[in-house]
């Protein structure tokens, strides 16, 4: 009788010793798969960082080419202007030296005709 509680015992100890360390191993396996989760949430976190940071490239990129092309447009639109008032200016010019031009062949013509005269 005295073998037979000793062995029951024996079988006793050895189940708790097999519940304990199934329960070691699902206590392993429940913080393994916790870490995988965390890993996976920095990986997603990171390329939401990335993703909004290249976003952020891009639109500063679109907002230096659209500030160059108003630049440029305005660069143009000066030149523009110049260009009409060089030629303004050079029409003025050439209209104040045809009426110089006609005045002096005016004042020569009187002047011929009052020579003509004397």
């Amino acid at each position: 009788m005295e073998i037979e509680c000793k062995a029951q015992l024996r079988a006793e100890a050895e189940a708790e010793a097999e519940a304990e360390a199934e329960a070691e191993a699902e206590a392993e396996a429940e913080a393994e798969a916790e870490a995988e989760a965390e890993a996976e949430a920095e990986a997603e976190a990171e390329a939401e960082a990335e993703a909004e940071a290249e976003a952020e490239a891009e639109a500063e990129a679109e907002a230096e080419a659209e500030a160059e092309a108003e630049a440029e447009a305005e660069a143009e639109a000066e030149a523009e202007a110049e260009a009409e008032a060089e030629a303004e200016a050079e029409a003025e010019a050439e209209a104040e030296a045809e009426a110089e031009a006609e005045a002096e062949a005016e004042a020569e013509a009187e002047a011929e005709a009052e020579g003509a005269y004397d």
